[in-house]
């Protein structure tokens, strides 16, 4: 018998696109359903979502000010982020292709972007 690991329950591929979504529908909305979400920015989704000390220091804030501002008060708010985006690679191509197999979002080969279709 084999122990699920936690992680793996929590942060399934489900879940995933589902988190991916909601970035590139509120990409779309703030851009004036103008433009997708950029391809290149999807790796960095999951682990600021999945990553406890990120979403407490963003929900501190109450989300004002976006990233930029959340790294000028916190200067150890990206340490690990890239090692983050590494490991679940993996996960984050697992979420992509769940949220195209469920029409979630679709590319936009044009321009390399996501945008949704729900």
């Amino acid at each position: 018998m084999t122990h699920t690991n936690e992680y793996r329950v929590m942060q399934n591929p489900a879940l995933g696109s589902l988190c991916l979504l909601a970035f590139i529908q509120r990409y779309w909305n703030e851009s004036k359903r103008t433009t997708g979400a950029p391809f290149a920015l999807l790796p960095s989704v999951l682990p600021l979502t999945f990553h406890r000390e990120t979403v407490q220091l963003l929900h501190a804030r109450r989300f004002n000010g976006g990233l930029l501002n959340a790294l000028a008060n916190d200067q150890t708010f990206p340490v690990g982020m890239q090692r983050r985006m590494e490991d679940m690679l993996g996960q984050t191509y697992d979420a992509i292709n769940v949220g195209f197999a469920a029409r979630l979002f679709t590319l936009d080969t044009t321009e390399h972007t996501l945008v949704p279709t729900v």
